[in-house]
């Protein structure tokens, strides 16, 4: 985020003193409104490609680290301080499992045992890492521990089966 300040301070630099080397250069012919309102376009272009190619980004970093991975649920949010994402939301969460998931078949139950990876477009990028169990054939989710163990307050929850973490996972 801090770089992403800066460089919305070097954008609006450059534009502003573009437009003011065009001022100067057509000897005034050019109006000076333009400096300041070639540096706030460029700022503004600039939040704007960063809003929009976050979800990109972190999947090319994903990639890059060669992590072998499925998304299977992204979401889009609009916010006060980003009136542009009242018009076309941009994408501020998305889940993946990574191929590092286990299978169990126990009584002819398939289980899958996985971690879900969320992350958050914030101030500070966040992601957050919780371990489930899935039951192929019941559709049923819960949450556990890093070992596998059920956590004392989780609930099974019903899956959909034709959610892509279902359809993933229980191919």
């Amino acid at each position: 985020m801090v770089w992403n300040l800066v460089g919305v301070f070097i954008v609006g630099l450059a534009c502003g003193g573009m437009a003011y080397a065009l001022v100067k250069l057509s000897k005034n012919r050019i109006p000076n409104w333009l400096v300041p309102a070639s540096a706030g376009v460029g700022m503004l272009l600039l939040l704007l490609t960063i809003n929009y190619r976050w979800y990109a980004d972190r999947l090319d970093a994903l990639t890059y680290q060669q992590v072998s991975f499925e998304v299977v649920e992204t979401k889009r949010s609009s916010s006060f301080m980003r009136p542009w994402s009242y018009i076309y939301k941009p994408i501020t969460e998305f889940s993946f499992v990574d191929d590092s998931w286990k299978t169990v078949v126990i009584d002819d139950q398939k289980l899958v045992q996985f971690s879900l990876y969320t992350f958050y477009q914030e101030v500070v990028d966040r992601i957050e890492t919780k371990f489930y169990l899935l039951n192929c054939v019941s559709a049923e989710l819960v949450e556990t521990d890093n070992k596998g163990q059920l956590l004392p307050e989780s609930k099974f929850k019903q899956v959909d089966e034709n959610n892509k973490l279902y359809t993933y996972l229980c191919r």
